[in-house]
């Protein structure tokens, strides 16, 4: 559920920190908004936390060093395996 999110954040030091608001679409997907930068994070269903915020950690990690920072505008975390980042 979202509040199974809502709490992984919440007991997380990091993303207490870093995500400051989640939106819900009308698919009932997940967007997760971080306190800086643009980027929105397309979680989807609240399903694979743990393997999601582990992706968001890695983009953080990775893909905005070799990027840097507000080169992506939506960082989509619902695959299976793959991150996939759009510019636009």
């Amino acid at each position: 559920s979202v509040m199974n999110v809502v709490n992984y954040i919440e007991n997380s030091r990091i993303w207490k920190d870093k995500i400051v608001q989640i939106s819900i679409d009308e698919g009932q997907n997940l967007i997760l908004i971080p306190r800086e930068g643009n980027e929105r994070f397309l979680f989807g269903q609240p399903t694979d936390i743990r393997d999601k915020f582990s992706k968001m950690e890695k983009y953080y990690t990775h893909i905005i060093p070799a990027k840097g920072e507000g080169h992506y505008k939506t960082v989509d975390l619902k695959y299976k395996g793959q991150i996939v980042c759009r510019e636009k």
